[in-house]
């Protein structure tokens, strides 16, 4: 069963995989781009239509994102992608390194 990680805010997003190992290994990383003016809500589509061009390489999914980029990722997810959806995490961990993320989630018992 392969879990994936999405760790992303209103400008940038990670997708991660978790090695059977137990190290972070990042799938894609996605930038919100500056000029864009439809800001976040088009930024979460763009993210969910690309998951969900992946999802037969995944069972289950966990989102850490700050609690306003989470509801729109959620929406943007719709019900298919949402059933995969294992745990959210309402805050911002893209600062954190890879070896930082796999400690938090762990702790969490997220991964």
């Amino acid at each position: 069963m392969d879990t994936w990680i999405l760790v992303a805010d209103d400008h940038h997003a990670s997708l991660m995989v978790q090695s059977s190992v137990g190290s972070l290994h990042e799938i894609e990383s996605w930038d919100r781009c500056v000029d864009c003016l439809d800001g976040q809500v088009q930024f979460a589509q763009e993210i969910a239509q690309r998951i969900d061009s992946l999802q037969t390489d995944f069972d289950n999914l966990v989102v850490a994102a700050p609690p306003s980029f989470l509801e729109n990722l959620s929406l943007a997810f719709g019900d298919g992608l949402n059933a995969r959806v294992c745990a959210g995490l309402a805050r911002d961990l893209t600062s954190l390194n890879c070896r930082e993320l796999r400690s938090e989630l762990h702790d969490l018992s997220l991964v």
